[in-house]
């Protein structure tokens, strides 16, 4: 088994059907996108939260922008394959499970649970 990163995987599949480089854009809900660049088949830079507008911007501006989702009106939609998953994983080296860590791209925001309360009895 091998952990393989969506966006690796869109980049791959982009670079592909492109053969030039492009940005990338993943739906990541609340009205952000996560994004990143890509060149030569390999994410370029980290991956960073940019607004539906900002997106739309660079679209119309002229940039290349692929994601796997719908509702962004001018990019290339594209849907990476397990094959190409199976492809890309083979190639990479052995990580232990316990080094893979999450990508957080948000703070994280929570309100504690009040105090449990007593609800006195019959």
């Amino acid at each position: 088994m091998a952990a393989v990163g969506s966006m690796e995987l869109l980049a791959r599949i982009a670079h592909e059907r492109l053969g030039r480089g492009c940005d990338l854009a993943a739906d990541a809900q609340r009205g952000e996108w996560a994004c990143a660049s890509m060149e030569g088949g390999r994410l370029q830079t980290a991956l960073k939260l940019r607004t539906l507008e900002e997106l739309r911007a660079g679209i119309a501006a002229g940039r290349c922008v692929v994601t796997p989702d719908e509702g962004l009106p001018g990019a290339l939609v594209l849907h990476p394959t397990a094959a190409l998953a199976a492809l890309v994983g083979g190639g990479l080296e052995e990580r232990r499970p316990e080094s893979l860590a999450p990508i957080y791209l948000r703070e994280a925001a929570f309100v504690k649970a009040p105090a449990p309360r007593t609800i006195p009895g019959p």
